[in-house]
């Protein structure tokens, strides 16, 4: 039995969901399956999804006029597919830490709502010279 089904609404932003999709290849859990729900994107992103070689199970869903509807009708997609045990939504700009799914999973097991801590790097600002 599947135990995480992963959701991923996407739009226009292919290099951050090739990061995302990365860092859910080095998860300690491997019971899982990905469902990137695609939002009209005009970035190469299908073409990036369907050509993708993948060491999980990953599946693409899309509007069936491939135009953007919003990232919670796009995450609204998955819903009718999804049979694993839990479900966790990912914004497709998260990079998550290699025990992501068994920290969740650590606390689901105790019949709680499990959310995880965000953590933003810093960076340089926008337009700074420094």
């Amino acid at each position: 039995m599947l135990l995480f089904d992963i959701v991923i609404p996407t739009y226009n932003n292919l290099e951050e969901l090739k990061k995302c999709l990365g860092s859910l290849e080095t998860q300690t859990f491997r019971n899982f399956k990905v469902w990137v729900a695609v939002d009209g994107s005009a970035d190469g992103t299908l073409e990036y999804l369907s050509s993708g070689c993948f060491g999980f199970m990953l599946e693409c869903l899309q509007h069936a006029d491939n135009k953007n509807h919003g990232r919670a009708a796009t995450r609204n997609l998955a819903l009718g597919c999804l049979t694993a045990t839990y479900v966790l939504f990912l914004d497709s700009d998260l990079v998550v830490e290699h025990n992501y799914l068994e920290s969740h999973y650590a606390v689901l097991v105790n019949n709680v709502i499990s959310q995880g801590l965000i953590c933003y790097k810093r960076g340089p600002i926008w337009g700074s010279t420094t």
